[in-house]
């Protein structure tokens, strides 16, 4: 059973020894550090998407954040160029996940978005296709 410390009992262990305070604080900062890390059973939650900026209402080409060139992208790409492509398709009313994956699906709507822009539907993400998805991506905002 624990009792109330009086002042001639601090810093004595219950088997009565004597213990200073720069040991109890290297005993709890050695406890602190030693404790194993217990692993998440939660899953890791992907990191989020930039918000869509607001289109400018100045006419200035629009882009989501994750790369602003003109690089040529196509299919079996992946990473930020491909998330941007995606993210100016959503912007212009298709449905496409973001990813960062350039594959077949990708590919289509697409090919689906340059006959609709009048561009040639090869499936390639190329500096005109760049600029009717920064294009469309203003008016569809505005």
């Amino acid at each position: 059973m624990l009792t109330s410390r009086t002042s001639r009992d601090r810093g004595r262990t219950r088997a009565g020894t004597w213990i200073g305070t720069f040991t109890v604080a290297a005993l709890a900062a050695f406890t602190l550090t030693a404790a194993p890390a217990r692993a998440s059973t939660a899953p890791p939650t992907p990191p989020s998407l930039p918000a869509p900026a607001a289109a400018p209402s100045d006419g200035r080409a629009l882009w989501c954040g994750y790369y602003s060139g003109t690089a040529p992208v196509s299919r079996g790409d992946s990473g930020n160029e491909v998330r941007e492509v995606q993210c100016l398709l959503r912007r212009c009313g298709y449905d496409v996940p973001v990813d960062g994956l350039f594959g077949a699906g990708l590919e289509a709507v697409v090919k689906r978005f340059q006959r609709d822009h009048g561009l040639a539907p090869d499936g390639t993400v190329s500096p005109g296709t760049w600029q009717a998805l920064r294009k469309c991506g203003t008016t569809a905002a505005a």
